[in-house]
């Protein structure tokens, strides 16, 4: 799938983590939608069928943000989780509910860029 094809969905609760991500995503050719609550992204969710992947920045957000995750998982969404620290019962928590990749923050641009292209494809 060529990148202009790919359309992500961008989750993080912090405004400039959304900004940093969506000028990533954005300078590659893809195509982004954003959220930065559980409101805007259960809104997202109601229109996921062409979402290629979902890059989630699961810092500042409670529980519930893995119930959405478990519905991306049942729309075959991939997803790549980021957070600033992920202990091995986060890691397996977001293994559990179809995160294909986790990675910690701080992450380098290439790196994130590598990754999502590689989803990306691979979905």
């Amino acid at each position: 799938m060529m990148a202009g094809d790919a359309l992500i969905l961008a989750v993080a609760s912090r405004s400039r983590n959304l900004e940093l991500m969506r000028g990533l995503l954005d300078e590659a050719g893809y195509r982004v939608l954003t959220a930065d609550d559980v409101e805007e992204f259960d809104a997202l969710l109601q229109e996921a069928d062409g979402v290629s992947l979902a890059v989630l920045d699961i810092d500042g957000f409670t529980a519930e943000i893995w119930a959405r995750c478990e519905r991306l998982q049942s729309l075959g969404v991939p997803i790549l989780v980021l957070a600033k620290r992920l202990p091995s019962g986060v890691r397996q928590k977001a293994l559990s509910i179809g995160a294909r990749q986790l990675l910690e923050k701080p992450v380098r641009k290439g790196e994130l860029r590598q990754s999502v292209q590689t989803l990306v494809t691979v979905h």
